[in-house]
């Protein structure tokens, strides 16, 4: 008789066939959806699965990464289609399963390298041709946070499984079952203020949460959601830790912003008989509460920097002060070691230290590795048992180190805002994952076992980007960084490199833009804090430098192509002016355009009807339109009432032009050459039909501003790209702060497409049909595939 494994293996290869065949005509019954996955899993034959990806579509992707989770992540290695789907789960369920192929093709490139494979099935709009991704450890994303992640405990319960809890900024509890990535229950709500620590305990036989906020002390029924406030209406709690107390039981320990440990008892919510404050000078700051030799030791740091340890139930100090850090200490660790007692420490001083607790001095040399502050720490074992240091840091990364030689054998990227919390998480398997928590509202399970083959070498983030020409003529794609020093010159066709071209220090490329030239030399044009710089993009050689006009820095920076002649050159300014660079003259001359009563951060021009435009936006919450020959205004001020965050135009057939502005999440749009407002449908009107000379019908009013586009992203929208289809109509991509790319009918406002890309999008550049994304992870191209629009256009 066959066993479990082999029946298993007989019905997910009979669904899995079966469903394949009934595809695309018949979509897979509920069964299939949410329960291949289990048999598959249960058979050992991912494989079989990662080579069906029509049928991987199909199926929920919350199921899949699930049972992903639970029984391979962090011990087996699973397909890059599998491992995609698991750590691509909280993308894959926001799409329709003809985007899933590509969402998964986006998210193993990030993880794994390598070429697109492919990437779309019928329907989906888009087509990927390359991407340069950073390349990220493969990790797990539980998303759906009210906001940041600002502490995280491991609760073991008593029937054996384990819950972790993460507090937030907005004073909310999420809890999560690691074993499968799944939310558990509805939020613990009470909390006024950002949750400062999380800490577990046993009581009784029942499991007990503690949260500690400078609001509230609660005690938490992880299981049924109910809460003890205990009475702590002095404590400010921002620390908290369970010790053993002297009569037998177990008391809860706070420290708070006042500089006083105290001690709670669980049952009651009052001070705990025997146990008095302990309240430490002036000057000093508790950082820390940490278990050591079976008592609470709190951690104190003085006006220089020195650790001092002290016994919570007899305020005497434990070791010698530890003296190294030349900075704050954020956070520290216990280091279990059968031979001796060890304490880790981080902070602002951008290193990890460990400490012989017995000699008072480090162990090893400092942990040097982090770019920005280091906020968490915590110890998890490795793959083959040994432990390991786990550092989180403002810069949004993690690292692990090897505690012998404080080594870094890790870096695990992925969190988009600082990382703010961790800790191990021991699951009932006996795999222990490492959970971080971060200001971008996301926890991430990691895997502690090192990837030899990941590559330490991040793509850099693209924060700004133009077409120029190459040297032979072709367009190329020019970028710029975060580091800015240097600009990237790219194939669009196949995404490969070509030159780096080094600015120096006077050459930063915060802003860039191409610049037509009358000698037919591809040049583009550079701006920095106060500089503007133009530069051969054939050589890499400087042309041209623009010098200082006043001492404000520059926000913006666009090129000005004119009818006539050579381009004229416009950069914005913090102190809200617009500088115009006449580079026809022999010796380019420079005037000031006034008007603007905040820093301007948008630039954006065109040749509507053979004569230049201007359009600048600003932290003013103005619009403006100028006439770059005579310097003037050409319309009356437009008020949007918040500042713009992306500006673009688009040129009609008949020579005018429209201005389509972002405003929050919202897209609103202008007619450049009466200022008056547009709605969606008659931005059709404009574009497709020839003028009439008739005014265009203001659209319905809401919440005082006229109605653009106003749904589909969750933030705020950083590029807009408008594109005409065969026919005139236009559609719009936007991308922005909530790292979705949309298409979208700017006829109707109706969103054609929504796809996550897991990175928020800080550019977006058009090329035919073709469209850059640039965004916080590297670059992007996908071409929209106007067969699949037409088709999403008819729909109903």
């Amino acid at each position: 008789m066959a066993g479990p494994g082999e029946r298993h293996r007989l019905v997910a290869e009979a669904l899995l066939e079966r469903t394949r065949r009934a595809l695309p005509a018949t979509t897979p019954n509920a069964y299939v959806v949410r329960y291949l996955a289990e048999h598959v899993a249960e058979a050992g034959t991912w494989s079989g699965l990662a080579a069906a990806p029509e049928v991987l579509d199909e199926l929920d992707p919350q199921a899949v990464a699930s049972v992903a989770l639970r029984t391979a992540f962090g011990r087996a290695d699973l397909p890059e289609a599998i491992s995609a789907t698991l750590a691509g789960r909280h993308l894959l369920a926001a799409v329709p399963a003809r985007d899933r192929a590509l969402v998964r093709a986006i998210t193993a490139i990030r993880h794994a390298g390598g070429a697109p494979s492919r990437t779309a099935r019928r329907g989906c709009v888009w087509r990927l041709v390359w991407a340069r991704l950073r390349r990220d450890p493969w990790q797990v994303v539980l998303a759906g946070h009210s906001a940041g992640v600002t502490a995280l405990a491991s609760v073991p319960l008593p029937d054996g499984r384990v819950l972790l809890a993460a507090g937030c900024a907005d004073g909310r509890i999420r809890l999560w079952d690691p074993s499968s990535g799944d939310p558990v229950g509805m939020p613990l709500t009470g909390h006024r203020r950002e949750i400062r620590a999380l800490a577990a305990m046993s009581v009784a036989g029942a499991t007990l949460l503690v949260s500690a906020s400078v609001d509230a002390l609660v005690a938490w029924n992880p299981t049924s959601g109910g809460r003890r406030d205990l009475a702590a209406d002095r404590a400010r709690a921002t620390l908290v830790t369970t010790v053993a107390a002297p009569d037998g039981g177990t008391a809860i320990v706070t420290a708070g912003e006042d500089q006083t440990v105290r001690f709670w008892h669980p049952i009651d919510g009052g001070p705990y008989p025997g146990l008095n404050p302990t309240r430490f000078a002036v000057g000093m700051s508790i950082v820390g509460l940490v278990g050591l030799d079976g008592r609470a030791v709190a951690v104190v740091i003085g006006p220089d920097h020195a650790i001092n340890l002290y016994d919570t139930f007899t305020g005497t100090a434990v070791c010698a002060p530890l003296k190294g850090h030349t900075d704050r200490v954020e956070c520290v660790a216990t280091i279990p070691q059968p031979s001796s007692r060890q304490l880790a420490s981080a902070g602002r001083d951008l290193t990890a230290r460990v400490w012989n607790l017995h000699t008072a001095a480090e162990a090893v040399a400092p942990f040097v590795g982090h770019a920005r502050p280091v906020t968490a720490t915590t110890v998890v074992p490795s793959g083959d048992g040994l432990p390991l240091l786990a550092t989180g840091a403002a810069d949004s990364t993690a690292r692990l180190w090897t505690l012998a030689d404080g080594g870094s054998v890790a870096l695990l990227t992925g969190h988009t805002a600082a990382l703010t919390a961790m800790c191990a998480v021991e699951l009932p398997d006996g795999r222990t994952l490492l959970a971080t928590g971060g200001a971008d509202r996301t926890v991430r399970l990691w895997n502690p076992k090192p990837d030899p083959a990941l590559s330490a070498a991040p793509t850099e983030s693209v924060m700004a980007m133009t077409v120029v020409p190459g040297a032979d003529g072709t367009p190329r794609l020019a970028t710029s960084g975060v580091t800015a020093d240097s600009v990237q010159l790219w194939n669009p066709v196949d995404g490969w490199p070509g030159a780096r071209h080094l600015l120096g220090r006077t050459g930063i490329a915060a802003m860039i833009t191409a610049l037509p030239d009358a000698e037919g030399r591809p040049l583009f044009a550079t701006a920095g804090s106060q500089s503007v710089r133009i530069w051969n993009a054939a050589t890499g050689d400087p042309v041209a430098t623009l010098p200082a006009a006043s001492s404000a820095r520059l926000t913006a920076l666009t090129a000005l192509p004119m009818p006539a002649g050579p381009a004229y050159l416009a950069t914005g300014g913090e102190r809200g002016t617009v500088g115009l660079w006449d580079l026809t003259a022999i010796r380019p001359t420079y005037r000031r355009l006034n008007g603007h009563e905040g820093a301007v951060r948008h630039l954006v021009a065109a040749t509507p009807a053979r004569r230049g435009v201007l359009v600048s936006g600003g932290d003013d919450g103005t619009m403006r339109i100028w006439n770059p020959l005579t310097g003037l205004p050409d319309s009356p001020v437009i008020t949007l009432g918040r500042p713009p965050t992306a500006l673009t135009t688009l040129t009609t057939p008949d020579g005018r032009c429209v201005i389509a502005a972002a405003v929050g999440a919202s897209i609103r749009f202008w007619d450049a050459a009466t200022a008056r407002e547009l709605s969606a449908a008659d931005v059709d009107d404009v574009a497709v039909q020839p003028s009439t000379g008739r005014a265009p019908h203001p659209g319905p009013d809401i919440a005082g501003h006229r109605a653009g586009i106003r749904h589909g992203h969750e933030g705020p929208v950083r590029s807009i790209a408008l594109m005409r289809l065969p026919g005139g109509r236009v559609i719009a991509a936007t991308g922005g702060d909530d790292q979705v790319l949309q298409l979208i009918d700017v006829g109707s406002g109706r969103s054609l497409s929504r796809l996550p890309i897991g990175m928020q999008i800080h550019c977006l550049v058009l090329l035919g049909r073709r469209i850059m994304v640039g965004g916080a992870l590297g670059l992007l191209a996908l071409d929209v595939d106007p067969q699949s629009v037409q088709s999403l256009l008819t729909e109903r």
